[in-house]
């Protein structure tokens, strides 16, 4: 049973690893920082089973099953304390060594010699283990539980002296301990005192939160105040708000301890390293610096590729990453327009319609210029190429992409294959004849005729908008129906997957849903002109202020052969997608939803359509000068 239930635990935590995304970065200074690190000797079978590291500030624990193995702040091995018929999955080191031990769903209080003190049974079911962390004689556990049949995160602190765990958050947090407990919240290191550990005491200490996302595995303090992180093969230390990769590795570590002047590093179930603290400068001749643009793209034909990779070895150069998540973007782009050459491609998201100010102000350098760039670019769909162009200069190569459609479940309706969904009215007529519920809620439908209406008849991109017409009469009138129908709307939480609960129609972008059953088309036209599915891109564009154009050319050209659908060879896999690129879709930029009080006044009779129309027209107006 013990066998099973150690293989268990490796896929728990290798689940929960697959849910996290590691933070990036900022990077202080320029080139590559190495620290010396080595391999810690640890037997084969104990490796195959270690789970966590922490460190008591005179050496190191790691927990491995059925033993806690122990290592000097050197690394040199020691005794290890043997637990039978247990499984130690995670260990913290307070007023005394705790050990979680998911054999017997228990917290362990060890005495100096490895004996059990102590035992407090867990009045919860772990489902998925997060992690574990001791202050003083405080024990906090952060875990995924299984609530009837639904799945939550909390985290639990036990004062060992009151023997009665309570709950302290709603969430699951990785956590570190440093006098009080700090934990690791939305891109930022909140730290909580031992004595008032309530949610909302929280006092944000300020981080990573920059990183890609808020996941994140393992980090912890020293006792100057220095944070440390195991990142994207890398261990990062941040001080005093700035930050510097100390180490570049070979793995991505999950659980990170430091002690004196080294840490311990740990893969769970495959490596341990020991890390000195200190760093030494080894300069690169050219440091691509990229703002937002990605790096690893998963291609159509199964493949992968890492264009940092790829470049540091065509160029012999470095490249390194910030995440724009969590940044403020007007306060970067005021910087470029400013002359900054900090970042040498950046990016911008057309859902933001201030972004283009500065594509109209040619804060960019215009690819037409690179014939290898243009060759690559001419496999997109016309579009797409062309929502990227500005005065007949190419200012971007495209990232993600959103084309919005309309998905008909033929699957469970068959008959759904011979009804007229290309109007907004005629669509409209099918779903009250049906009478099933649609994968949607009334915002979401509203938004999409709003937004098609704006790609349809207006220039984003030149700031040209107009209100006062048939066409947007139509949609005024449509959405006052909309409001009086009898829709029956998704009432589920999140988004699930398409269809499963087996609903008429969707809408949603192209790449989830390509299969038997499920039919896409372009969004139903409004007044029966030639139909338009709105598609929105993410911006790849070359800072006109950087040293490195020639560099962040050759990256760009790597970034033009990766377009996920995008691309016209994905019309073999995808046979509709063709058509709705060349004949249907055509980009948007801005963010329309500004617009819903005006919208709900008129649909609701307190305001006329000539009223609905000023007032949205001068929301425009005001938006575009912000």
């Amino acid at each position: 049973m013990k066998r099973d239930l150690k293989h268990d635990l490796k896929r728990m935590f290798r689940w929960f690893l697959f849910l996290g995304i590691l933070p990036m970065a900022f990077l202080s200074g320029c080139g590559a920082r190495n620290g010396s690190q080595t391999e810690v000797e640890i037997a084969e079978e104990d490796l195959a089973d270690a789970m966590d590291v922490c460190s008591n500030g005179k050496g190191y624990y790691v927990a491995a099953a059925d033993k806690i193995l122990l290592y000097d702040a050197k690394g040199n091995p020691g005794e290890a304390y043997a637990f039978p018929e247990r499984v130690i999955a995670q260990i913290a080191y307070g007023d005394a060594l705790y050990a979680l031990d998911m054999q017997n769903q228990s917290i362990l209080k060890l005495d100096k010699d490895g004996g059990i003190e102590d035992e407090y049974e867990l009045d919860v079911e772990i489902a998925d283990l997060i992690d574990f962390e001791a202050v003083d004689s405080n024990v906090y556990l952060s875990v995924g539980v299984q609530e009837n049949d639904a799945y939550a995160e909390h985290t639990y602190v036990l004062p060992w002296g009151g023997q009665r765990m309570e709950e302290m958050l709603q969430e699951g947090v990785s956590m570190a301990g440093s006098g009080s407990l700090l934990t690791y919240q939305h891109g930022r290191v909140i730290g909580y005192e031992v004595s008032a550990r309530a949610e909302e005491n929280g006092e944000d200490y300020g981080s990573l939160g920059q990183g890609f996302g808020t996941g994140l595995i393992s980090f912890c303090v020293d006792t100057h105040g220095r944070y440390y992180y195991c990142v994207d093969q890398k261990v990062v230390k941040e001080e005093d708000g700035m930050t510097e990769y100390l180490h570049d590795m070979d793995t991505d570590y999950d659980v990170i301890a430091e002690c004196g002047d080294t840490l311990l590093l740990l893969k769970r179930f495959e490596k341990l390293t020991l890390a000195t603290k200190t760093a030494h400068v080894q300069e690169f001749e050219r440091t691509l610096m990229l703002y937002g643009t990605g790096t690893d793209f998963d291609m159509l034909d199964g493949t992968h590729r890492n264009l940092k990779s790829e470049l540091e070895t065509e160029s012999g150069a470095t490249v390194d990453y910030v995440s724009d998540i969590g940044m403020n973007q007007e306060t970067f782009l005021t910087n470029l327009m400013s002359g900054s050459d900090k970042y040498d491609i950046y990016r911008i998201n057309g859902g933001d319609v201030t972004s283009f100010n500065y594509v109209r102000n040619h804060a960019y350098v215009d690819l037409s210029e690179n014939a290898e760039i243009v060759k690559k670019l001419e496999q997109w769909y016309p579009s797409v190429l062309e929502g990227c162009t500005y005065e007949g200069e190419i200012f971007a190569v495209p990232g993600g992409i959103g084309i919005e459609l309309l998905y008909c479940n033929e699957a469970a309706y068959p008959e759904l294959a011979k009804e007229d969904v290309s109007t907004w009215d005629s669509f409209l007529d099918v779903i009250e004849k049906y009478d099933k519920e649609v994968q949607f809620n009334k915002i979401r439908l509203e938004s999409v005729l709003l937004e098609q209406y704006v790609a349809t008849y207006c220039d984003t991109l030149e700031g040209e908008y107009q209100f006062d017409t048939e066409a947007f009469r139509k949609v005024l009138q449509l959405l006052r129906r909309i409001e009086n129908m009898d829709i029956r709307y998704y009432q589920g939480e999140g988004a699930p997957e398409i269809f499963e609960n087996g609903e008429l129609f969707a809408f949603d972008t192209m790449e989830p849903y390509v299969g038997e059953g499920v039919k896409f088309v372009p969004l139903p036209s409004i007044n029966g002109e030639t139909s338009v599915s709105p598609v929105r891109l993410i911006y790849n564009i070359v800072n006109p202020n950087s040293g490195q154009i020639e560099l962040a050319m050759e990256y760009m050209s790597l970034l033009a052969e990766c377009g996920l659908y995008t691309m016209k060879d994905s019309a073999g896999q995808y046979p509709l997608l063709e058509s709705v690129f060349e004949n249907h879709a055509k980009c948007v930029f801005g963010n329309y939803a500004d617009y819903g009080g005006t919208l709900e006044g008129y649909v609701n009779g307190t305001m006329t359509e000539n009223e609905a129309i000023q007032e949205i027209t001068e929301l425009t107006r005001r938006k575009l000068n912000q």
